[in-house]
Formats: structure tokens, sequence, C-alpha cells
């Protein structure tokens, strides 16, 4: 007899029909956030599943014992006691001492971060709903005009003006939002103002949650597009204040 083959739903079709479950039974609007393995899912601290959602993380990841390795006498007595950003080295540059009065320098490289965050959203797609992603899409199209709707279908984005601050949002679908100003550029040999935008911060918010380490959010990407724009529309400061404020030069503004 040959080997019995198990047919296992995928991990969307599961956070589906849990999601489905705990709306039906709960009444809860958000659906269960999908754990998935190695990626740790980071929930708002009001959510009312977060323990729940904890606990599973714990039995998907299973983690395996961990590697330990020996700390040599060469790894002993340093210490960093200063850092800068470097976009000429393209990462941190870390000041380091020993306790004998050794001294160097090191370069924590911005790559392998910027890589795995870029990276993330692919290992995530496992956890979110195709229909759920295609009527967050529908509701967009009801919140933009025709011109910005169809930026963001043929490449993921959209600007929009706020007529409180006068910034410019430029909303990213799986990445922060850029906020752009067309003031403050100037000549740095004449003083005269220059023309185009400028960006002035990356603002990362996911507001039920987060896979670490991903530009990725508990929630379909178009969903947390939404709700960057509805918070903008709304209550303009309450969006800055709860959002993470990334520098442009940062991993984690996804430029």
């Amino acid at each position: 007899m040959g080997e019995q083959v198990i047919d296992r739903p995928s991990w969307s079709v599961l956070a589906k029909r849990i999601s489905d479950l705990i709306t039906e039974r709960d009444g809860e609007w958000c659906g269960f956030p999908m754990p998935l393995r190695g990626l740790g899912l980071v929930l708002e601290d009001k959510h009312p599943l977060a323990n729940m959602v904890a606990e599973v993380q714990k039995i998907v990841d299973d983690p395996p014992t961990p590697v330990v390795h020996a700390c040599t006498n060469d790894m002993v007595g340093w210490q960093i006691v200063n850092s800068w950003r470097s976009l000429e080295k393209g990462g941190t540059v870390l000041v380091i001492h020993h306790e004998d009065g050794r001294k160097t320098w090191a370069l924590d490289a911005y790559a392998p971060t910027r890589n795995r965050h870029w990276l993330g959203p692919l290992e995530a797609l496992d956890a979110w709903n195709l229909e759920t992603e295609c009527t967050a899409i529908d509701k967009l199209a009801t919140l933009l005009t025709e011109r910005m709707f169809k930026a963001y279908v043929l490449t993921g984005t959209f600007l929009e003006r706020s007529k409180r601050s006068g910034v410019t949002y430029l909303f990213r679908r799986c990445r922060p939002t850029l906020v752009l100003t067309g003031h403050g550029e100037t000549d740095c040999f004449t003083g005269k103002p220059l023309g185009g935008m400028r960006i002035l911060a990356a603002l990362c918010l996911h507001p039920l949650g987060y896979y670490a380490n991903s530009f990725a959010g508990a929630m379909t990407p178009t969903d947390d597009v939404i709700a960057h724009l509805m918070l903008m529309r709304g209550d303009e400061p309450m969006y800055w204040r709860r959002a993470n404020q990334h520098e442009p030069s940062s991993p984690q503004a996804g430029l």
C-alpha cells in the first residue's frame, strides 16, 4: 500500500476559517491574526486576542534547542562608546573601546536588515486572505479619486496632500508612508530655495499588529493603507503620535 497523503489546509485557509469562527462566536470584528513560524507576530497591547495569539505563536514556532557559541577571550572587554549613521559606508559606524585601552571601529551594515524587511511580506502572505484584500481594494476605490486609485492599482502607491499641514503623503502598500514637502531645501552655496520635493520621514503604523523585522502587518496590506489614510484625514496629529517615525536613510523606511 502507498503512503497516505494528508490534505492539510494552507495557512491562509486556516487563518480564514479561524477568523470566521471567532467572528461568529465572539463577534470579534478583526478576526484572528495568524502567527507564522519565525516571523514573531506582535499585536497591539489592547488587542482582545493578544494572549491567545501569543500562545499559538509559541506552538507554531516550536523553537529548536539554540546553538550556544563559546565566547573567546577576544570577545570580552569591548564596549560601544559612540555610533552614527553613515550613508557613505551604508550602515551605522560603531566606535569600540576595550578595557585594556585598545580602540577600534566596526560597521553595522544596513543590507541584512533592509533585505529582511523587504522580503518579509513574501513570508507573511500565507497569513493573508485574498478575498479580504480584494474587499479592502474595493473599499479604497470609494475613498480616492479615479486617478489616485489607478495609481494604487498600477504602482501600489498614491499621493494625497493634507489640507491641515500642507505636507504630501505617499501611501504605499507593504511599506511605510512617506511624508513629502517642497519647503526647506536650499542651495548650500547661494541659500536660494530649491525646487522639487524632499522626504521628511517615513511613518510606520500597523493598527492591530505586525510581523517582526518585516513591513508586513497582521491585516492585509490594503487594510493597513486604509488605516493610514483615514487616520491622517481624521486626526493628523494622532497619526504622527501613533506611528513610528523613521529617517529616510534607515532600513525601516523602505527606500
